[in-house]
């Protein structure tokens, strides 16, 4: 009689592997990927929360006209570009610092500038001017130049202030009131730009040196200088009388305003009739 087995039976090929059970992964990246998702809603929820929901205001001290609008427009360019390519740079939360620095470091010349964010809606911007030395007339336009003779930027029309002189003749002073920038006007037309490094650093200091002995040392009033050309080792200082001090830049600029106070002291009398004085030929001095 035939027995029969009602017991199941499992069979298997012992060359091939068993089929290992799923490992869940498959669910893994989908539940990873809806709290990306989540994540994402709730970050930029903040980000409308903390920034403030509306738009964002720049305030800026410190900055000439020219260089507070230009950036306003650098910073208003950024608020179109999103941060990590889906958050808006309109909400304070996301706008980068310093993306923003670098851009305006890169189109501007300024001693320094910091950006911070000013919660719920207001970015501040704090600029550091360079500090102006000369004013460098040349072409047709006039240029702030820096301690080293590199160009800062040119003269806003805002900057000048034009006084009368004596004799029906026009004083244009450059800068604050008070600031006493000294004036250089290059008989050479020529074309500047920022951050060029224009002027040799021994004649800046020259006329400086010059500009602050002759304000000590007399009673003369500076209308401005003028120079030949660049390379000249003769400058002429214009007064606002009308006549003019030719010196020698080679020379040194205490020793000749020394002459120039004793000249002046001692030997001219009137002061309506003179010309020019000439100091370049050491103990030798010339005046008409």
């Amino acid at each position: 009689m035939r027995r029969k087995d009602y017991q199941r039976k499992i069979f298997h090929n012992p060359y091939f592997g068993r089929r290992k059970q799923g490992s869940g992964w498959g669910k893994r990246i989908i539940l990873a990927l809806f709290s990306l998702f989540l994540l994402i809603i709730a970050v930029r929820w903040a980000g409308d929360a903390f920034g403030g929901g509306g738009a964002l205001q720049i305030e800026i001290v410190g900055a000439q006209p020219t260089h507070e609008q230009t950036i306003r427009e650098l910073i208003s360019q950024q608020f179109e570009k999103n941060r990590f390519g889906i958050f808006s740079q309109r909400q304070l939360l996301f706008f980068s610092k310093r993306q923003a620095l670098r851009t305006i470091e890169q189109s501007l010349t300024v001693e320094n500038i910091k950006i911070t964010k000013d919660y719920p809606a207001t970015i501040a911007v704090a600029v550091q001017e360079k500090t102006s030395t000369l004013v460098w007339v040349t072409g047709g336009k006039q240029y702030y130049l820096g301690n080293e003779g590199q160009v800062i930027r040119e003269v806003e029309l805002s900057d000048i202030t034009v006084a009368a002189g004596e004799e029906q003749t026009q004083i244009i002073r450059v800068g604050k009131a008070g600031d006493q920038i000294p004036v250089v006007y290059d008989q050479e037309s020529r074309t500047l730009e920022p951050g060029q490094l224009f002027v040799h650093k021994e004649l800046v200091d020259f006329i400086l040196l010059l500009q602050a002995g002759i304000m000590s040392g007399t009673d003369l009033d500076v209308s401005h200088y003028t120079i030949d050309r660049l390379n000249s080792d003769q400058l002429t200082m214009v007064t606002t009388q009308g006549w003019y001090v030719i010196f020698r830049t080679t020379d040194s600029a205490n020793d000749q305003i020394a002459r120039l106070a004793l000249l002046l002291q001692n030997k001219i009398t009137d002061r309506d009739q003179l010309e020019y004085i000439d100091l370049r030929f050491g103990e030798k001095t010339f005046f008409k």
